[in-house]
């Protein structure tokens, strides 16, 4: 991956920083210590480098903003699943003050249901076996809202089927073939003509 990349305008970094990219000792993208939130620090200078024309720029592109979005609080999705998993953060990852601020359950209803959930770092939310609309509830702040859709897990497990035959789903009684051309009949006759005339022909020059 970014091989051949020219990675120009490099300089020392002054943050305590990961090294994700290096070039012996020096760091070329690195993540951010020491924050609430998950940062990166490019450094190069585009307009001195390569690096947007190499095809892994947009590879390395999407890494960075996956791992900057799991870190983010929140829903990252509106729809599920009939027995999917819902893990979302409460807090942006490594927020220690808010995740610790208090450590009330909390509430997820649905149809004028509640059912109270812990609070951790990482919320995780019990298999949802009903559909509908979902809501989790942070005292009488809303989180986040979601969809729970129709899943059959029946349709494509294919364990319990067994060799058979399958029987037509139409009956029909038709027993002759009907021929819509009006010269079919001719043709068929013309045909018969012709090999009579061969077959006369073979025994005339049998004979000789």
């Amino acid at each position: 991956m970014l091989n051949g990349v020219v990675w120009g305008g490099v300089q020392p970094v002054a943050y305590d920083v990961t090294p994700l990219v290096s070039s012996g000792n020096m760091a070329l993208v690195s993540q951010l210590n020491g924050t609430r939130t998950t940062g990166f620090v490019f450094n190069i200078d585009l307009s001195r480098s390569n690096l947007t024309e190499s095809p892994d720029w947009p590879i390395l592109i999407a890494n960075l903003v996956e791992l900057r979005r799991d870190s983010l609080p929140g829903l990252a999705r509106c729809n599920f699943r009939l027995g999917e998993a819902v893990r979302f953060r409460l807090f942006e990852g490594g927020d220690v003050e808010a995740a610790s601020s208090t450590t009330d359950p909390l509430k997820l209803v649905h149809a004028g249901r509640t059912k109270a959930v812990a609070r951790t770092s990482v919320i995780e939310l019990p298999v949802l076996d009903e559909t509908g609309l979902y809501e989790v509830q942070d005292g009488q702040d809303v989180v986040g809202r979601f969809a729970v859709n129709f899943f059959d897990a029946e349709e494509s497990d294919l364990r319990n089927l067994v060799p058979g035959r399958l029987s037509a789903g139409a009956k029909t009684n038709n027993s002759s073939v009907s021929l819509d051309n009006p010269y079919s009949w001719v043709i068929l006759a013309l045909l018969l003509v012709l090999v009579g005339c061969i077959y006369a022909d073979w025994l005339v020059l049998r004979r000789a």
